[in-house]
């Protein structure tokens, strides 16, 4: 029998707790698993830290269910998640909940189940309510149901009431649970296994004897071979294609059949701007750059490189460096989380990266659904999306083998966390998330906070400086360029007179 340690999502609850795993679930969990188990007289879910050789009690209770197999965290989140609740003194589960997609473990339902005892649907006595007897009708009929769904059904009745009426009678019990998070949308594919002209000159005999089935599986074949692979729904509306008609091309070896995964993306619909090639660098930005590349390869060997302070004022460059420690990172194979306030979070910014970097750039902030949140979580897991952009809260994304972290406007207060535990500054978990990911952290801002200021200046960190604007030099270039080819006749001294010598 194996054991697991498991942290329940209870906040109040201090400790974690372990429990065995049934024989059908042994080969199908993994650390960082999001499973349910009983807790007392509850079903909670609770997140699998670690497999463990002998229980710490003699008895043990079974994990119940494995709701959502790609609900899993990384072992780089649950490492931050005990050091974070170390650090704050906050329960584990409470920083455990802040590395799963928002939401997914904080709606909390209950399901209404029917007892043994329960009569039948045509034996309920007459001293029921009208309410309490749809309630009844309607778990017989379509079996357990969840607040959510009576709330459906039953609009504007107090079910409540009525559930509460047949439970003292034993004839309903609830049970506390928590809502499974939405799955990424699935699409039936199709594309052909063999050469355009050998699907266009397919004999029609040997599709079918049915003259019908032989038409529509022509036009079946003709559709893919001027585009292909398509999905099935779209073939199907186009062709007048049966389900039968796809079996039967699979089974001939004409067309492959399969599912492709399709994730919400945010930014799918925001157009993206031509690729773009690095300005140079300014005098000043070179400098910076010299200080910050090297901590990238540091990293990348698995060191733990000095965080970086770049102070610059506003226009002197501070992006430009981001993008280039960014595009360095990738280059190494490794993923890249850039913070920004989220007043800061504009399409502007995301279009910048955008256009260094295509689409393995992802977002992630409130103001997205909680399926685009969800499929955003699963693509960064996955590695799909290499560089992520968001506030606070993208931070605690499930990288695989984050390289860096940036920390824009590092000043601003949005970046502390102050309404709900953990009570945490971004900037510190970045320092700490740095440490156990050997990652480099570039913290950037024009108006250091004193507290990071002052470890600059004793060294704790690295302070590189941008003091110029870099509109304010191109326009002293511009400036001086258009000084050396103005006519002579233009100078001429406080008296009036010309100039002793032409200037060429």
């Amino acid at each position: 029998m194996r054991y697991v340690e498991v942290a329940v999502h209870e906040p109040k609850v201090q400790g974690v707790f372990h429990y065995h795993l049934p024989p059908e679930l042994e080969a199908r969990i993994a650390e960082g698993a999001v499973v349910e188990v009983p807790f007392g007289p509850r079903r909670l879910y609770g997140v699998v830290l670690r497999f463990v050789e002998s229980p710490a009690v003699p008895e043990t209770k079974p994990v119940l269910a494995l709701p959502t197999p790609a609900l899993r965290l990384t072992p780089l989140q649950i490492r931050l998640a005990e050091a974070l609740a170390a650090e704050t003194l906050t329960p584990l589960a409470a920083c455990l909940g802040l590395m799963l997609p928002p939401g997914v473990l904080h709606q909390a339902d209950t399901r209404y189940t029917l007892t043994a005892e329960a009569p039948a649907e045509d034996a309920l006595p007459n001293d029921l309510s009208d309410t309490a007897r749809q309630v009844m009708r309607l778990l017989h009929q379509r079996g357990a149901l969840r607040g959510r769904q009576l709330d459906r059904a039953l609009a504007r009745r107090n079910w409540r009431a009525a559930i509460t009426a047949l439970r003292r009678r034993g004839w309903v019990e609830s049970h506390p649970v928590l809502p499974h998070p939405s799955r990424p949308r699935e699409t039936r594919m199709a594309r052909l296994a063999v050469d355009p002209e050998e699907a266009l000159h397919t004999p029609p005999e040997r599709l079918s004897r049915a003259a019908a089935a032989q038409q529509r599986r022509q036009r079946l074949l003709h559709a893919l071979a001027h585009q292909s692979p398509r999905s099935e729904a779209a073939l199907r509306a186009e062709t007048d294609a049966l389900p039968s008609d796809f079996v039967a091309l699979e089974r001939l070896g004409l067309i492959t059949r399969y599912t492709e995964r399709r994730y919400r993306d945010p930014l799918a619909n925001l157009v993206a701007p031509s690729p773009e090639s690095p300005p140079p660098l300014t005098t000043a930005q070179q400098a910076a750059w010299e200080v910050v590349r090297p901590r990238l390869a540091l990293a990348a060997r698995g060191e733990v490189p000095q965080p970086v302070l770049l102070h610059g004022v506003t226009g002197s460059g501070k992006t430009e460096i981001y993008l280039r420690a960014a595009a360095e990172t990738l280059a190494l194979g490794r993923q890249v989380a850039i913070l920004v306030p989220e007043i800061a979070l504009t399409p502007q910014t995301v279009q910048r990266f955008l256009g260094r970097f295509g689409r393995t750039v992802g977002v992630l902030h409130s103001g997205l659904t909680a399926r685009e949140r969800y499929d955003t979580w699963l693509r960064v897991r996955d590695g799909e999306v290499q560089l992520l952009i968001g506030p606070r809260s993208a931070l605690f994304a499930p990288f695989s083998n984050l390289g860096l972290i940036v920390v824009d406007e590092c000043h601003e207060e949005a970046y502390y966390e102050a309404e709900r535990r953990p009570h945490y500054h971004a900037r510190e978990v970045a320092r700490l998330y740095a440490r156990l990911a050997s990652a480099a952290v570039i913290f950037g801002t024009a108006t250091p906070d004193v507290v990071t200021y002052a470890r600059a200046r004793r060294g704790h960190i690295t302070l590189v400086e941008l003091p110029t604007r870099i509109l304010a030099h191109q326009e002293s270039i511009a400036a001086a360029q258009k000084h050396l080819s103005a006519p002579a006749a233009r100078f001429r001294p406080a008296g009036g007179e010309a100039l002793a010598a032409d200037l060429p």
